[in-house]
This record gives structure tokens, sequence and C-alpha cells, in this order.
């Protein structure tokens, strides 16, 4: 998701006389339970709404390319019961010309300043629309209907009954032991998570549809160094608290369906391994919760404030701390300018942290990756030579996800350097001194990252980020249960004995054959993902559901990566 845009300070030297507005141009109404001291609202130019406090409203509703400045002053001042002047109205017009819903002094329009900025690691990358609007909204409005209280209630009261059976009764050690002895399990898994992902995004788009609203789109991305689905809600931003909360709690509530249709499917074939997916779904859940970067738990939290968009406001508000730019963010309510602090005091260090482990990491997870990958791709010889097409199925399915984890991280990588460089070269256009030093602090950066990176220094060494990881795994027993009392023993004392399951018979000493010997012993680790706030928000909103890591055809678990924002990691 993305929050609207806020007008901002004069950015050109004027406009034409009478102004003309931008075509296209849709008054979507006031924002609705937001966090801000005076009334905000909404409108939507292209598919993009931007965010104007009431007197730019007023001003703009007064463009219609006819009207002089004169005749706006005059007519906003009615509107508004206040006297606008000329040149108040000329200021007022300032703000608007940079957003593009009003055309400059030469008659032309500006780029608006999200399509402008340039693109940030925490947008959708590579973003393609797979299903039509159209198509969307008939998928999504058909499932609206699980969202009828009674319906709904039943749904959570089934799930919570069969995550308990799962976790303090049954568990799922005798599935993991399972998956990571059957190599030809990975795909069956693979194939649950994605649809379990698309779900998921399906879950958003319902829950909009029950409020009234209608979906955009729904496609496939990069997310930080994840592929995901996602789902353009934008039309959420009309909605109250309620009904934003809804379409973003929408994914979650179409997780737990899915997991009770795995649960389902398991009653009736007994097979051990689908219940990993459930645990997987689950380990989704909790990953997607996080508020730090633009996943389901960053919107529930902007839902239940009322800021649209915590990291598109939060250079601005941080100017506003220091009286700088005022009037470039709306006034906040108090209790809502605490919850930002906190906020941009929490997430600003942890998404430093995490921008310097990526760049720290990602010569080792490239060459990891294509160690790992050359292994697997023997796998895949091997079993094309005896004609075994599950095992080579498997390797390449594993070889793809290694593939986008480097391919997304590097997008990070790339871009955070880019906007660096680009903002020093930029620091640097004002006069020759600044050009110089923006100029030297640029080399003296790459300098830096190939003294860290390089495999080979003058002395013979690597540099000190250059380095391969190795991970050792301990090979699942059949008699793990995969309970919580397992590692909480505690939790067992709350368990009548009478439902716990006895432990399943003891292991062959020796792993099974169909575990491939030449499987690689690692692949890279998950990567944390990193960002950085951008300067403008994406061009709409959008949920991103990340693929989670499944467990490799191998002895040992090789996670892969795969926001957005239910992907495979």
């Amino acid at each position: 998701m993305a929050g609207p845009d806020r007008a901002r300070r004069p950015q050109v030297a004027g406009v034409s006389d009478p102004p003309k507005p931008a075509p296209n141009l849709h008054f979507a109404g006031q924002m609705k339970d937001g966090a801000f001291e005076g009334k905000q609202f909404l409108v939507e130019r292209d598919g993009q709404f931007i965010q104007l406090s009431e007197l730019l409203l007023l001003t703009l509703a007064h463009v219609d390319g006819k009207r002089s400045i004169e005749e706006i002053a005059k007519g906003t001042s009615a509107k508004a019961f206040r006297q606008v002047t000329p040149d108040n109205v000329r200021a007022l017009l300032a703000k608007l010309v940079p957003l593009g819903l009003v055309a400059g002094a030469d008659g032309a329009l500006v780029p608006s300043a999200r399509e402008a900025a340039a693109r940030s690691p925490m947008q959708v990358q590579l973003k393609m629309a797979v299903i039509p609007p159209a198509a969307t909204n008939a998928i999504t409005g058909f499932f609206k209907a699980l969202y009828f209280p009674p319906v709904l209630i039943v749904v959570l009261a089934a799930a919570a009954a069969a995550h308990a059976w799962l976790y303090l009764i049954h568990g799922v050690g005798k599935s993991v032991h399972d998956v990571l002895y059957s190599p030809g399990l990975i795909l069956i898994l693979f194939v649950a998570f994605v649809l379990s992902a698309a779900f998921h995004e399906i879950g958003h788009g319902a829950g909009l549809r029950y409020g009234g609203g209608t979906v955009r789109a729904m496609g496939a991305g990069l997310y930080l160094v994840y592929p995901v689905f996602y789902t353009d809600i934008t039309d959420a931003y009309r909605l109250g608290r309620g009904g934003k909360l809804r379409t973003s709690l929408g994914g979650f509530y179409f997780n737990l369906i899915f997991s009770l249709g795995i649960l389902g499917l398991y009653a009736v074939t007994h097979a051990e391994f689908l219940l990993i997916v459930m645990a997987l779904i689950d380990l989704e859940i909790v990953y997607q919760m996080l508020p730090f970067v633009r996943m389901d738990g960053y919107w529930i939290l902007a839902d239940l404030t009322g800021i649209p968009d915590f990291f598109s406001q939060m250079g601005a508000f941080v100017r506003s701390l220091f009286g700088k730019r005022e009037g470039e963010i709306a006034d906040l309510k108090p209790w809502a300018k605490t919850v930002f602090i906190l906020y941009t005091i929490i997430v600003v260090p942890l998404i430093a942290l995490l921008v310097f482990f990526a760049i720290k990491t990602f010569p080792t997870v490239f060459a990891t990756a294509v160690d790992s990958a050359s292994k697997l791709a023997g796998t895949a010889g091997e079993g094309l030579a005896k004609g075994d097409v599950i095992a080579v199925a498997a390797a390449v399915v594993q070889i793809l996800i290694l593939g986008l984890q480097v391919l997304g991280l590097g997008v990070v990588v790339f871009t955070v350097l880019k906007r660096i460089f680009v903002g020093l070269w930029r620091w640097g256009s004002g006069s020759p001194t600044k050009r110089i030093a923006s100029s030297c602090a640029s080399l003296a950066i790459l300098a830096l990252l190939v003294f860290l990176w390089t495999p080979a220094l003058p002395n013979g060494t690597a540099g000190p980020l250059y380095a391969t990881t190795t991970q050792n795994f301990s090979p699942i027993p059949q008699t793990a249960r995969g309970t919580i009392g397992d590692a909480v023993p505690a939790v067992d004392a709350i368990v009548p004995p009478t439902l716990r399951e006895p432990a399943p018979a003891d292991a062959p000493t020796s792993a099974p054959q169909a575990s491939p010997s030449s499987a690689p012993a690692s692949s890279p680790s998950a990567v944390p993902p990193s960002a950085v706030p951008p300067s403008a928000v994406p061009s709409s909103t959008s949920t991103v559901t990340p693929l989670s890591t499944l467990p490799p055809a191998t002895v040992a678990p090789t996670p892969a990566s795969t926001p957005a924002p239910s992907p495979t990691p």
C-alpha cells in the first residue's frame, strides 16, 4: 500500500493566468478517521491519491482554465469564509503545480512528485499486473461473503481449534521429517505455498469489496529481496478506519481459511507433509506483521493511527519538529505526533542497520548462491541421466528461488547506492566547492566498497566482508513430535495426557535413500529485508505478500527467499 502525496512548498516560479487544471481530476472526499488536526481531503488523478488541506482543495476546485486568479480568490474566499487574496492564490497554486494538479507558467504539467522521484527499494520493483480490474473485482466480489460476521466468527473459532490441535497435540515434527527426506514433496509444498500467497491477496481484495471499494489490479513483482504477489487496494483510502483495517487484515484471514482447507485435506489423506504448510503459513503471518517495511503490519499500524503512510511523510515530519518548511505536512494530533516520533526513533536506526547488512552480505550471498546453484545443477544433471523428473524439477525450482533472492538483494543494494550517489551529485550542484566535495565523497564510498568486497587485496588476503558462510544442520528424527511442549515442557502440563499423541516409532539409523547425497550443504541464508524511507510514495497502494521459504529437497534445509507484500523465501 502507498499513502497519498502531500502538497509541498512552492517549487515553481509561477502559474499561468488563468491557471489550467490537470485532466482526469476526481475529488474523492474527506479523509476519514485521520490523525490530523484539520480536515484533509483526497483528490485523485490517474489512479493516484493526493492529500490536500481544505484551503488547497477549495482553490483547486475553482481552477477550470477559464477563471482568472482574481476570480479564483473571490470564489475561494466565499467558500472558505475568510479573505483570500490573489497573492494567496498564487502561493496556493504554486503548491499544486509540483503535484501535477495544475499546469505551470509554461502551460505544461509537471510529473507528480511520486512519479519524478527516484525508485525506492521499498517499492514493488518490476511490477506487472496479471489480472485485469474486471476479473479481479469479479473474483474478490465472489469471496466477500466470507466477511459476513456469522461466517467470520465460525472461521476464526475453527482456526483457533485447528492450531491448538496442531501445536499442542499433534505437532509438526513428523511432517518436517517427511519433507526433508522426500525431495519430491518440495514441489507440492511450493505449489501449495504459491496458492496460499494468491489466496492471501484475494483476501485483501475481498475485504475492500465488502467495504464498498474497488480493486484496481492484482499482479506480481519484486519487493526488497522477494518475488511477491501484490493487490492494488488504493481505493481503501476512501474508507473509514474499520474498512481499512478489514482490508489490511483480510490477507491473514484468508491465510487461516486456506490452512483449514489444508487440514481438511490432511483429514482425508493423512499425508503428514501437508501440516508443514500450515506451519509455514503461520510463520509468514508473523513475518508480515512486522511494521518496519511496507507489508501488512505496516499498513495495519497506519490504519490504526490514521497516518496514511509513515515513510512518505517522515522527512517532512522530522523537519517540522525543527521548525523547517512549515506547512509541508499537516499538523498531527498530539497523540499521533508521539506515535510518529516513537516510530521514527525505532525504525530509522533499524532500517539503517538492515541497509548495512544488505550491503555487507551481498558478496557472501552471491558467492554462496553460485556455489549452491552449481551443486543443485549437478543434482539435476544426475536426475536427468537417471530419468528422475522429480529430482530435476526440485533442483530447478531451488535454483530459480536462489536466483530471485540474489536478484532482489542486488536491486536493493543498487537502488540504495544509486540514491546516495545521486543525492551527493545534486548536493554538489550549488558551487564548485560542493561539487569537488561531493565527487570526493562518492569516490571514497566506491573505494571503501571495493576494499570491503574484493576477493583479493594486494597483500593476497580477501576484503573484510568477502567471505562465504556455511551452516550445519542436524537431521530431524522421526521421533520428534514438533509440538510447543517439545521446546517448552511446561506447556505439556496443560494438555491432558489422553489428548497427547504418542511419539512415532524410532527412526531408522540411516537416512532413507531418497535423500540425495549430492545436494548442497548450504545455501544463502535469508538476508534481512533492507529498505530506506523513500522521498515519495509509490504510485499505487498495494499489499505485498512475500513467498515464504520452503524446505529444500535436501537433508539440510536450504532457505531461499521469495514481499509480497504470500511469497517463497
